[in-house]
């Protein structure tokens, strides 16, 4: 009799111990949210022209930044129209496009207000990411800074920075899909913890497809092997002007965004990048640089 009591208070406590260890885990358990906390929602514009996607998104950020960041929000600043962020990228930039190379030379550049190397510095059939950083450098507040930045390693690698980034300065950021071919702008996703502190693992990316405009949500596994591919895509290949040298595959095989930092000491002729620090171009002319 006593040896079956022993057995029944051995079982009583192994199932208090099982029972607690579930609680314990529960209690410390990571459920997974979108982040972050606090929404970003953007104005969205829709692109207009088949090769607009760029200055369509970047009609979304540079009313966002102007709008809501840096504190408590302010009124709407004046938007500015598709086209005059396309002619501020592009004017002048593809006189021998039908030679194959766009020429890169020292003037007014748009809207007039810099004197530096034309921006599109690509053979594209829309605009590249020096054309893009340089606009979101000029038309945005005076304390915010941009580049391209190129990810050499892997979709993985370039998402959970450009989330650090979206967490950080709360803001949308263009991201090079499709192979280079479009650019939407991601505004948030799912995962263990904020970017900032503890990611963890990232179930899903969410953010605006400027061709619409329409709202996507991918799930991570499909947003970093069919969605944020390495930049290859043939209208839109490296740099090929006189004036502006980058190193050998500049942004061609990787992974591109448009970001926020703080590197007010580099404009935006300059890339950054995880791997190298800073990409440098090489210059054959002497061009003045942009200083606000």
């Amino acid at each position: 009799m006593l040896k079956k009591n022993k057995y029944r208070i051995y079982f009583v406590f192994l199932l208090i111990f099982v029972f607690t260890i579930f609680k314990f885990s529960d209690a410390f358990s990571i459920t997974p949210q979108w982040y972050p906390l606090s929404p970003i929602q953007p104005t969205v514009y829709d692109q207009g022209q088949p090769n607009w996607c760029g200055p369509g998104a970047l009609q979304s950020v540079i009313q966002w930044s102007g709008q809501y960041n840096d504190g408590t929000p302010t009124p709407a600043p004046t938007m500015i129209t598709k086209a005059v962020l396309w002619q501020f990228m592009r004017d002048n930039t593809c006189k021998d496009i039908g030679t194959g190379r766009d020429v890169a030379l020292v003037g007014p550049v748009g809207d007039g207000e810099n004197d530096v190397r034309r921006l599109n510095i690509a053979y594209d059939f829309g605009v590249d990411p020096h054309a893009l950083a340089w606009t979101m450098w000029r038309k945005t507040g005076p304390n915010h800074f941009y580049h391209y930045w190129i990810y050499y390693n892997s979709a993985e690698e370039a998402t959970r920075s450009l989330l650090f980034t979206l967490e950080k300065y709360h803001e949308p950021v263009l991201v090079a899909v499709n192979h280079g071919a479009h650019w939407v702008l991601v505004t948030g996703y799912q995962a263990d913890g904020p970017a900032t502190e503890n990611l963890g693992t990232v179930y899903a990316i969410r953010g605006w497809d400027p061709f619409g405009p329409v709202e996507f949500n991918y799930p991570y596994s499909e947003w970093i092997s069919s969605h944020f591919t390495a930049y290859t895509y043939y209208q839109d290949p490296d740099p090929s002007t006189g004036g502006y040298v980058p190193p050998p595959d500049h942004w061609k095989n990787h992974w591109v965004t448009i970001e926020r930092d703080l590197r007010s000491d580099l404009n935006a002729d300059w890339g950054l990048s995880l791997s190298t620090g800073v990409v440098y171009p090489i210059f054959r002319v002497r061009i003045p640089l942009v200083v606000r």
